[in-house]
């Protein structure tokens, strides 16, 4: 393991044997490459500002991945720079298991390094500095044949640079016609692009479809790195959409992808291309350990294109826990998540997507989507929180099987719509429940220009105008959802005005059942822990109840202790106080089971209440939380969430020589039982049925009964 050292020329000394600083080899081409050189195992310090007019190349070392070569150009008297002059130079690293690591190295009209071969494989770059010039900072040479496996590029500074082919900072474009090129295990990770430009993209992985069919990539991870004041998308990482023999696009053509952690700010567009990030093309990992394709927690501040914050095609991936403020476009789209033609059984959750404008212009229905899904089968989004958009979600699936399930989310402040489908699509498979709509201004709660749309249903939409070629369902509300500034509705109905379809809210709790309408659950739902359920294995048992009562004017807190129990910073009232809670029923149908509080009417809070209007109580609502007790009567963890409805009725009665309050609450089918019930009669079926005559005559035979003679009782007389 020997450190050798260049500097860039023969001044400093008639002895130049790299074995030392003050006897380095003097310019590149000096270098010895094996044998009495640089070989596996070596590190060689670039020392000074060496100018380049050709390209520079690492020559043979015999480097294995446990013996690598170094490239340094952080040797502490005199750090390492090279500057290509002019012309299609660069650094060419051609040899397996090589690392280049702390070097500064500036491009003219070409690349800063250039990787290539048939394969080349364990390439690390590292903590580098890169003044980027005519093409990418960083090219991975996509020739036929050439292949990249296992390379790392991490820890780098990419300063401006143009990228006029495709990418400004890190590019793999395979273009020619019937080539093969490949990679594989590509790690671009913790680097920092500033000022980057390019006319696709500043991280750029990319093959066109006349490429050959073995063309493809996998197991490509992106993560935790800063952009800021690029041009042109942050990454692609798309290709090639190639067609089997019936002519259909092969969805999943590669395997494997992952961006997670990465923060883009001030991005702007060039020649209508712009935005975060787009994935074209990939399957799940074919690697154990791999995981699922993913886009998760990365952040955007001021984004501007059509791809929005993340555009995907031709795959499967999951979107989880991102953030973006500020999201625009020229001409279309612009959307917070768009799942793109060939996206199969995505989903997107957890994600926070602010003041998504579009283009800015009244009328617009192309953009500014919070969620879109076009030419999609089987995707869903829930659990997210779009303050400030366009329209809500759209959906522009028009083939057969193509589909979507849009639940629980929030969108607020939709200036243009809460919904929209475009002409043509499925207004059967593109589902919308549970979810909240708030608008700026008197627009239409759903603009329809497709056929009569019945997947719409148990959502809010406030303070929108009449919609657009639909009728909300009878399920679906228009009151205030009082949204807190955790996105969290304090009106009562919506809390538990939605149906149970699963999934996570906005927090990451599950949805209750009944669940909200909107993206954040009333509170968690946690499952008992290991030491509630080893208690309650016990051969004898003890639990405590605790109720708490949300009415308008005060929230009260009991239990079913003999005592006062202090938890979650409340007093939880005993001593009999809850004298009697009802079985909890389930049903067949459709139907509200009610639960039954017995109170005291000792507790003079209490009483105060039930004797006074309804509004005190009527629609509020009633949660009731479950602990096991130990053997010394201690609450064994924290007690949990076990029912929610809404307080319904209150009745003060007297049994025997002592008085009670009964309290009879609702569950979310609270509602149903409210709606007016269709009576058997003709009037009523012909609003479903208008030809069918089966009920016409129906009052006729009540009030005209023939007798009908038995073929038993004919028989007898005969």
């Amino acid at each position: 393991m020997t450190a050798w050292y260049v500097r860039p020329d023969t001044s400093h000394s008639a002895t130049r044997n790299g074995a030392s600083y003050a006897t380095a080899w003097g310019g590149w081409a000096a270098i010895v490459w094996g044998g009495a050189g640089v070989v596996a195992g070596d590190t060689l310090y670039v020392c000074g500002a060496h100018s380049a007019g050709a390209i520079l190349a690492v020559g043979p070392h015999g480097a294995t991945v446990s013996s690598r070569v170094k490239i340094r150009g952080d040797y502490a008297d005199d750090p390492g720079s090279i500057t290509f002059t002019s012309g299609s130079f660069y650094l060419n690293v051609n040899r397996a298991y090589t690392t280049v690591q702390n070097l500064t190295i500036t491009a003219a009209n070409y690349s800063c390094i250039g990787l290539g071969g048939a394969p080349l494989t364990g390439v690390h770059i590292r903590g580098c500095t890169f003044n980027g010039g005519g093409n990418s900072a960083v090219l991975f040479l996509a020739f036929n044949g050439w292949s990249y496996i296992d390379c790392i590029i991490d820890g780098n500074a990419f300063l401006g640079g143009a990228g006029a082919v495709g990418g400004a900072a890190i590019q793999w474009y395979a273009t020619s016609a019937g080539s093969v090129t490949s990679l594989s295990n590509l790690q671009i990770s913790n680097n920092t692009f500033t000022g980057c430009s390019a006319a696709r993209a500043t991280i750029l992985l990319k093959a066109l479809n006349t490429v050959g069919a073995a063309t493809k990539m996998a197991d490509i991870t992106v993560s935790g790195n800063t952009f800021i004041d690029c041009v042109s998308v942050m990454m692609e990482i798309y290709g090639p959409d190639l067609v089997d023999g019936g002519g259909a696009v092969i969805a999943g053509h590669n395997t494997g992808v992952k961006v997670l952690d990465n923060i883009i700010r001030n991005q702007t567009e060039i020649s209508g291309l712009g935005g975060g990030i787009v994935l074209g093309g990939f399957a799940q990992s074919l690697t154990a350990d791999f995981g699922e394709n993913i886009v998760r927690n990365n952040k955007a501040y001021e984004l501007y294109g059509i791809s929005g914050f993340v555009n995907l095609f031709y795959g499967t991936y999951s979107v989880s826990g991102n953030y973006a403020d500020g999201i625009g476009t020229s001409t279309i789209d612009g959307n917070g998540v768009l799942f793109d033609h060939g996206c199969d059984s995505c989903e997107a959750f957890g994600n926070e997507f602010h003041n998504i404008r579009g283009t800015g212009a009244d009328g617009y229905y192309s953009g500014g989507f919070g969620i879109l899904v076009l030419d999609a089968t089987n995707c869903k989004a829930y659990g997210n929180v779009i303050d400030g958009c366009v329209t809500g979600v759209a959906f522009g699936n028009k083939n057969a099987g193509q589909s979507a399930n849009i639940f629980n989310n929030t969108f607020r402040n939709c200036s243009q719509a809460g919904a929209y489908l475009v002409g043509g699509a499925d207004p059967t498979s593109n589902l919308v429940r549970n979810n909240v709509f708030t608008a700026t201004r008197s627009t239409p709660s759903v603009k329809n220009d497709a056929a009569t749309w019945t997947g719409e249903s148990h959502n809010c939409f406030h303070g929108f105008g009449v919609a657009s070629g639909h009728t909300l369902a009878a399920s679906t509300v228009t009151i205030d959802p009082d949204l807190d500034a955790d996105y969290r509705p304090r009106t009562p109905y919506i809390k538990v005005g939605g149906t149970y379809l699963g999934g996570n809210d906005f927090y990451g709790n599950q949805f209750s059942s009944p669940a909200p309408m909107g993206a954040v659950n009333d509170e968690a739902i946690v499952s008992l822990s290991s030491p509630q359920q080893t208690e309650l294995q016990k051969a004898v048992t003890r639990a405590v109840y605790f109720v708490q009562l949300e009415f308008a004017s005060s929230t009260q807190y009991l239990c079913t202790a003999n005592i006062t129990l202090t938890w979650g910073g409340h007093d939880w009232l005993g001593f009999g106080t809850v004298g009697g809670i009802s079985p909890i029923e389930e049903s067949e149908g459709v139907e509200s089971r009610a639960l039954t509080f017995t109170l005291s009417v000792a507790q003079q809070s209490v009483l105060a209440l039930a004797v006074g209007a309804v509004e005190e109580y009527r629609g509020k609502i009633a949660k009731m939380y479950f602990c096991p007790l130990d053997e010394s009567f201690q609450l064994v963890g924290t007690p949990q969430l076990c029912w929610r409805g809404i307080m319904d009725l209150m009745a003060i009665g007297v049994e025997g020589e002592e008085g009670k309050i009964t309290l009879k609450c609702e569950t979310s089918a609270y509602g149903l039982k409210r709606q007016p019930n269709l009576r058997l009669n003709a009037a009523q079926h012909k609003k479903r049925y208008p030809n069918d005559t089966g009920f016409d005559y129906l009052n006729d035979l009540i009030a005209t009964p023939s007798v009908w003679l038995s073929k038993k009782f004919q028989r007898s007389i005969n």
